[in-house]
């Protein structure tokens, strides 16, 4: 894994380039054909290996004030480039534990690339006023996409997929006084299928069904309305968001085959999935007392799945993964400059993985817990170059799941030097 960033900060000009990659350069996963205890000392297996999967990226982004700092136009405008590779192969072998790869049992493999332009232009029309309009273009393909398997037989080549899209955004925010700012936002944004998504073929019992190659782009329509009071050291701000997608990605369980009556999990688009929701952030420093912070947040949202052809029965259901309530609350107090205690607590309400809702057993493997963990956390400065810290997660013993049990109380300590 390697990065670079590269930037420079100027009155009229800031401009940054960023660079990444990411390789697996060795991947292996050894598994046996029989159940232990009997394949301890060996015997059939499978190797598989991810050896050349990985993404590279690459951004460009600039900020020009054609006026300076103080001007009335702020434009920022950049370029990007992501290019993510699925190698995924499966091979035969005599001896799980350390015999060499045979012949090649199972494969998925694709590639997708991204090239994106944005513009924004953050305009200060009078000293109350500002409007913020961008676009950002992307066109996006996959390629190379292939599903092997040597039994059942299956050797398809995937065709090439590609689409432009434009997603435009809006913002208005008005300063109606010291204390009081208001803001309204309107934007379309989408999201392109990943290539695990398009070529990880899926392997049913004795049968393997080549994932759906056609998936569409989703697209979101989303608006935020929001107002926020200034205090002296802090602030409280209510938003109002909603958010409509079009041929969500999601897996699903539903037929591959219209008419089938086996269900099969895998990803598809869902016609049409909303969300409405208020979240309510605030946060104060020297509360009672000098050096004492406090902030925090709670969020509802009202998701549902409003229309899959796909799948009738997840009509009128929550969208997976997504929490009705959720709430965040971090207490810092800072003695002196050098000293640093905190106590931050996390909550979520219970989440599901299916779209039908069907998953209400919620503690046991594969289920999603409701939760409330605390952590704890204290940091020391100990000159301008060396920062010690020890904390303790979860320091309340919360025993929840979250698809497999998340770690409950666990110790951590770092110590850290800056140039």
């Amino acid at each position: 894994m390697h990065s670079a960033v590269l930037t420079h900060t100027g009155r009229v000009l800031d401009w940054r380039l960023s660079g990444s990659i990411y390789d697996y350069d060795t991947s292996e996963q050894r598994t046996p054909s029989t159940a232990l205890p009997g394949a301890a000392t060996g015997g059939a297996g499978s190797v598989t290996r991810f050896d050349g999967t990985g993404w590279r990226t690459l951004d460009a982004k600039a900020i020009y004030r054609p006026d300076g700092a103080d001007g009335a136009h702020e434009l920022s405008f950049g370029a990007h480039n992501d290019q993510y590779e699925l190698a995924n192969r499966r091979f035969g072998t005599t001896n799980w534990l350390s015999g060499a790869p045979g012949s090649l049992a199972s494969a998925a493999l694709g590639q997708t690339e991204t090239l994106a332009i944005w513009a924004q232009d953050a305009w200060r029309i009078s000293p109350a006023l500002k409007l913020t309009t961008g676009g950002r273009w992307e066109s996006w393909e996959a390629t190379d996409g292939v599903n092997f398997s040597l039994t059942p037989a299956l050797n398809t080549q995937q065709p090439a997929l590609d689409a432009d899209r434009f997603s435009p955004k809006a913002a208005l925010e008005w300063a109606i006084s010291p204390e009081w700012t208001a803001r309204a936002a309107i934007g379309r944004a989408y999201r392109f299928p990943t290539v695990g998504e398009l070529c990880q073929a899926i392997t049913t019992g004795a049968t393997l069904t080549v994932p759906n190659p056609n998936l569409r782009p989703e697209r979101a329509l989303s608006t935020e309305w929001a107002l926020e009071r200034r205090l002296e050291g802090g602030s409280v701000r209510v938003s109002v968001f909603t958010e409509n997608i079009d041929d969500a990605l999601i897996s699903q369980t539903a037929p591959l085959v219209a008419g089938s009556t086996t269900l099969i999990n895998y990803v598809q688009n869902v016609d049409q999935v909303r969300s409405r929701g208020v979240e309510v952030m605030a946060d104060r420093d020297d509360v009672l007392v000098h050096g004492f912070s406090l902030s925090g947040s709670v969020t509802y949202v009202d998701s549902e799945i409003v229309r899959d052809t796909a799948f009738p029965a997840a009509v009128g259901k929550q969208i997976p993964q997504v929490p009705s309530w959720r709430a965040t609350m971090v207490v810092t107090y800072h003695p002196d400059d050098h000293w640093a205690l905190t106590i931050a607590g996390r909550y979520s309400d219970r989440v599901y993985a299916t779209i039908d809702n069907t998953d209400t057993v919620t503690h046991t493997y594969q289920g999603f817990d409701s939760y409330l963990v605390f952590d704890a956390r204290v940091t020391h400065r100990l000159d301008d170059h060396w920062t010690a810290a020890a904390g303790l997660e979860n320091f309340g013993d919360e025993d929840y799941f979250l698809f497999h049990p998340f770690p409950q109380r666990t110790a951590t300590a770092e110590l850290q030097y800056r140039c």
